[in-house]
This record gives structure tokens, sequence and C-alpha cells, in this order.
């Protein structure tokens, strides 16, 4: 299920406030790369919406490095092109909307992942770790879900690079 978001009131129209849910949200990456993907993820807590991610620069007000809870949109896409921060592009998708029990394992799995992640300092465009070695990462925690990133969310694949090299 792709859901296209234009406007952040179409987002947020799908959010439930009774219940616990978690958006998979994916944009295109900036200009030379627009062919890849960039995911985050938004958790709704009954109404209570957080949206985080791990970014391509540190983050300078805590101790989080590349990791965000981001104070930005919630589906708002990444920068069209690198030192642009004004333009945007001009839609982001909902790649999966995970509700009920999954939904709360998830929101776990990502209070966890501020003090657990093992790359917050570190992140490298091609091959990782990047935003997507995360999201695979979380997703990978509750593999019942079964849910892969698409085959252009370089860095996905980052846990599987490093063990060909531990063989």
């Amino acid at each position: 299920m792709k859901i296209t978001i234009r406007e952040e009131s179409e987002f947020l129209s799908l959010v439930n406030k009774e219940i616990y849910q978690v958006f998979l949200f994916s944009s295109k990456c900036p200009f030379p790369f627009p062919f890849a993907r960039h995911y985050w993820f938004v958790e709704n807590q009954k109404g209570n919406l957080r949206r985080i991610e791990v970014f391509n620069t540190l983050n300078k007000k805590s101790k989080l490095g590349y990791f965000r809870n981001s104070d930005r949109e919630f589906s708002k896409a990444l920068n069209k092109y690198l030192l642009k921060k004004e333009l945007h592009w001009k839609e982001s998708q909902i790649e999966n909307i995970i509700d009920g029990e999954y939904a709360k394992k998830l929101i776990w799995a990502l209070e966890d992942s501020i003090t657990n992640y093992p790359f917050k300092d570190k992140y490298c465009i091609y091959p990782g770790p990047n935003s997507n070695t995360f999201a695979q990462w979380i997703l990978n925690k509750i593999p019942e879900l079964k849910i892969k990133l698409s085959w252009n969310s370089f860095g996905k694949d980052y846990w599987d690079y490093l063990e060909s090299f531990q063989r």
C-alpha cells in the first residue's frame, strides 16, 4: 500500500488518535541521486506524533549523532538539491501503515533505538550506514511484518555488507 502525500493535511487525515500507529515514509533523495529513496518513521501514540529518522547531518543540538527526533513536518520530503534547503520534493509516500500490537512493538523499538542504534555516530551515503540502514534495522526487529525496503533504498543491506567481510 503506497499513499502519495503532497500536503501535511493529507497525512494528518490518516492519523487515528484512538490507536497506536507507525507510518513508514519515503521520498526521493536530492539531486544527483533522485532515483534513490530516503526512509523515515512517524509514530502515533494515540495522537502524540513524532518523526524519527537518521539524517545525513550531525544533530548539533544533542548528543544523538545522526539520529533525529525531528521537529520537521511529519510528511515533508527531502531537499530537491543538496545545497538548497528551501526547495523540497513536492511529495512523499507512505509505504506502510502499521497499527495495533505491531505498532506498539515498533514504537518500543524506535524508543529503544535512541540509545541502542549502533551507528548513531556514523553516516555514509553508500554503502551505509545511513537512513535506510536504520529503517531496515528497525523493521527487522519485528520479522513478522516482513517489510523490506525497496531496491533503491541504498544502505538497507548494510548489515549483509558487513557480514560479507566477516566470512
